[in-house]
């Protein structure tokens, strides 16, 4: 996985990004600017994040109720509220871009699939030879390395695959292990950084659905009845899982077919995809109940 560090810090001893940037032994944050595209949960945080290590950061969302939420907190936040700026669409925030003569730096989160091809088309505009884009979102690997392609050929602009889990994005800000090195490393080129976060997402859902269903306690939600007037509670749960079902998070539907397409025994890992798009069709259960 490409993974970049700040000014400063160094990548593995002796390993490049990607094969296509054999120099790359340092990402440098020129001019102290980050820009990000998506503001959600994980990426107001992050943005907060890079604002108390000193950065000035740029963020966009496509929902401005979601960047104003992000305003919000901001401010509220003595540390970080005069280095986050929040934008509401492209035209703005293509604006805000550095238009120095050095690279940017920009850290894509947004939905799998068509989300991202659109954001990229957008972005296109104010993109210029040797900016980088990390792609921190759950996407599919072919498509990265699709959208790779296109973009060192139209572009001559570097989009990295990097799977993100808790914001191990620079290593100054990463999470840091027992020794005090941050939690990042390279772990290929390409769409290697994609890869592994599918595979990590396939086998953390297989370890929660195992769990969940060991859970004694699941069978008592399941007999029980509050009183004898009233249905039993399984009937009465309204939320469900519906990523499976709707397509929100691939990563465990494409851990399954590639697990097949390579003959890779994955039946945990199966069991995990099925489990959430039974929880999806509420409407069976109650009838069943």
């Amino acid at each position: 996985m490409p993974v970049p560090a700040t000014k400063g810090c160094r990548l593995e001893e002796g390993k490049t990004a990607t094969a296509h940037l054999p120099h790359f032994r340092f990402l440098p944050i020129e001019n102290n600017q980050i820009d990000i595209i998506g503001a959600g949960s994980m990426d107001s945080n992050m943005s907060m994040l890079f604002a108390q290590h000193g950065l000035s950061v740029s963020i966009f969302d496509i929902s401005p109720n979601i960047t104003d939420t992000l305003m919000q907190n901001v401010h509220k936040t003595e540390s970080v509220k005069d280095k986050v700026t929040g934008y509401k669409d492209y035209d703005s925030f293509l604006e805000s871009l550095d238009d120095s003569p050095n690279p940017k730096l920009i850290i894509l989160s947004v939905s799998h699939g068509s989300p991202g091809d659109q954001v990229l088309k957008e972005l296109r505009k104010g993109l210029k030879k040797g900016d980088v884009i990390l792609d921190g979102g759950n996407e599919y690997y072919e498509a990265t390395e699709r959208r790779q392609k296109a973009l060192r050929e139209e572009m001559n602009a570097e989009l990295l695959s990097l799977g993100v889990s808790v914001m191990p994005l620079l290593a100054s800000v990463a999470p840091k292990a027992s020794d005090g090195s941050p939690c990042v490393r390279i772990i290929g080129p390409g769409a290697s950084g994609h890869f592994v976060k599918m595979a990590h997402n396939g086998i953390e859902q297989g370890m929660m659905s195992n769990t969940c269903f060991l859970i004694s306690i699941a069978t008592d939600i399941c007999t029980t009845k509050p009183d004898e007037t009233q249905s039993y509670l399984a009937t009465r749960i309204q939320d469900k899982v519906v990523q499976a079902a709707d397509d929100t998070e691939g990563t465990e539907f494409w851990t399954v077919r590639e697990g097949a397409m390579r003959h890779v025994s994955i039946p945990t890992i199966a069991a995990a995809q099925f489990h959430p798009i039974a929880s999806a069709n509420r409407a069976e259960r109650v009838r069943i109940a």
